[in-house]
């Protein structure tokens, strides 16, 4: 009788060791996207934002990052996205339009949506910082304040992650700017990891206008500067790791190409991406260059599962 007890005693013990480990494993996994919309600072705002919304939620991400977006354009999103659950937002305006029409526009920049959680972080009260501008944009009476969004996400057991959310000069600018754009979002990030003990683990997104320097896709334009500086900093140690080159093997997606006109229906460059801290201890399970149904911007958005 005693050895009977004894055996369901243990069998109940590693039950719940057997739960606890599989509902710790659940929890540590994060779906993140992220997808410039092209809403540019002049352009006509799209007024109904559910199609983006129904791409969304095609995939149903945690955390989306958003470049080209309006105030108003992140909102309603976040707003449809919660039929599934309720969405936090974060955004930071970036860029002024100057024109005779619109003299001033403030509210365009990049913005986080997250179901988890979030707390604002950065050097802003809107929760960013800013790095140089392009002064070429600036000569033409458009000025462009680069500003990446930042925010610390709570995921269910507690653990944060930090979130940025960029859209950087890269090859539509010159490319001291470019590097100097890259140098000084590297230096912010590094700072604030180093001041959070305890939370590891960082995920940079967006659209850096740049061309991948490794891989079967790299290109020998000045562009991929950048790119190098993004995964191979601090005296060529690197410090950020492309999660494409972290993913299972697609052979119909080898390069993952995310831009064309839209007339264009296959993308031939890849200018998003999503950047892992390599420190974190991240595993890519799936990724993709989303082939969304309606061809709503310039860029199609990138989508990972992660794991942790």
């Amino acid at each position: 009788m005693r050895d009977k007890r004894f055996l369901r005693a243990s069998l109940l013990v590693l039950l719940t060791l057997t739960l606890s480990a599989a509902s710790a494993s659940a929890q540590n996994r994060l779906k993140v996207m992220t997808w410039n919309i092209g809403g540019g600072p002049c352009h006509a705002r799209v007024a109904d934002m559910r199609p983006f919304a129904e791409e969304m939620r095609a995939k149903n991400p945690d955390v989306i990052a958003l470049q080209e977006v309006h105030y108003d354009q992140a909102y309603a999103l976040a707003h449809y996205m919660q039929p599934a659950k309720p969405f936090y937002l974060q955004f930071v305006w970036a860029q002024r339009c100057v024109s005779k029409t619109r003299p001033s526009i403030f509210d365009y920049g990049n913005a986080i949506i997250s179901r988890f959680p979030i707390r604002a972080e950065g050097g802003t009260f809107d929760g960013g910082f800013e790095v140089s501008p392009d002064p070429a944009r600036a000569a033409n009476g458009n000025p462009e304040y680069i500003k990446v969004a930042e925010a610390s996400v709570q995921l269910p057991n507690g653990q944060w992650v930090r979130v940025y959310s960029a859209h950087l000069t890269g090859n539509n600018g010159p490319p001291a700017n470019a590097s100097l754009q890259a140098s000084q979002t590297l230096t912010h990030i590094l700072i604030n990891d180093q001041r959070s003990y305890g939370q590891p683990r960082t995920i940079l997104m967006g659209d850096f206008n740049t061309y991948p320097a490794t891989g079967p896709c790299a290109t020998s334009k000045a562009g991929y500067t950048q790119y190098r500086q993004l995964t191979h900093w601090w005296w060529d140690s690197p410090q950020f790791t492309d999660a494409w080159t972290m993913k299972p093997y697609d052979p119909g997606d080898v390069c993952g190409y995310t831009i064309s006109p839209r007339n264009v229906p296959n993308p031939y460059a890849r200018y998003d991406y999503i950047f892992l801290r390599n420190t974190g201890g991240f595993k890519v399970n799936r990724m993709e260059r989303v082939k969304t149904r309606q061809r709503l911007s310039d860029h199609f958005p990138v989508y990972a599962e992660l794991s942790f």
